[in-house]
């Protein structure tokens, strides 16, 4: 927002909408780690549904708690 002169001024609602959707990119990211981190670690017991290859779902349990992890830090970050 601009004012009378031209130069840019802070809006307190506008950071407030930024900071609103920057938590929901944060839960989302962790809901979607969290998926595929259930997904890996069925698939590392059972063997459905990628066909059981330890290796991979290994990396995929460490892959996606990584990306668990950041975005809680994120979120924590926020607060």
């Amino acid at each position: 927002m601009l004012n009378e002169a031209g130069s840019e001024i802070f809006v307190l609602s506008d950071f407030d909408e930024a900071t609103f959707m920057e938590k929901w990119f944060c839960f989302g990211s962790m809901g979607a780690a969290g998926l595929v981190l259930i997904l890996f670690l069925i698939d590392l017991v059972m063997g459905f549904p990628f066909g059981g290859s330890g290796l991979i779902d290994i990396f995929g349990l460490i892959t996606a708690g990584i990306v668990f992890f950041l975005g809680f830090d994120a979120f924590r970050d926020l607060n």
